[in-house]
């Protein structure tokens, strides 16, 4: 597995490389150049498009294990999320979807509040370690 997905992550590093040798490689003499030229441009876009996806989804991943891990560590949390769960459910029409996502949306949310709160921290000891210096 762990080659599989190193072997992907090189494959999308690669995109913009092969979608630029594409177009590079082609002159206008050359019978399919224009297909080539199309085919380099079209790697380029869908390459860019993909790393701004890849960032996105890939921070939003980053903030829900990460305030999973933060709140399964906290003793007698699972009470809580039961309590919420319970009163979520009990909403008119959309209790049931609203559980199924609710755990996400408080695991997101610690994190987004942990990364806020360490962030600051670390904003605080850099201005304090520039004063010293």
């Amino acid at each position: 597995m762990t080659i599989a997905v190193y072997g992907l992550v090189a494959g999308i590093v690669k995109l913009d490389d092969g979608g630029l040798a594409l177009i590079k490689s082609t002159s206008i003499n050359i019978q399919g150049g224009d297909f080539k030229r199309w085919l380099g441009n079209a790697i380029l876009w869908f390459a860019s498009v993909l790393m701004k996806t890849i960032s996105v989804v890939g921070t939003t991943a980053l903030f829900l294990v990460g305030g999973s891990m933060v709140l399964h560590g906290i003793p007698y949390n699972h009470h809580i999320f039961h309590y919420v769960d319970e009163l979520v459910l009990k909403i008119p029409m959309i209790g049931n979807a609203f559980s199924a996502v609710m755990p996400l949306l408080i695991n997101g949310l610690a994190g987004i509040l942990i990364g806020a709160i360490v962030l600051a921290a670390i904003s605080i000891l850099n201005r304090f370690k520039r004063k010293i210096t």
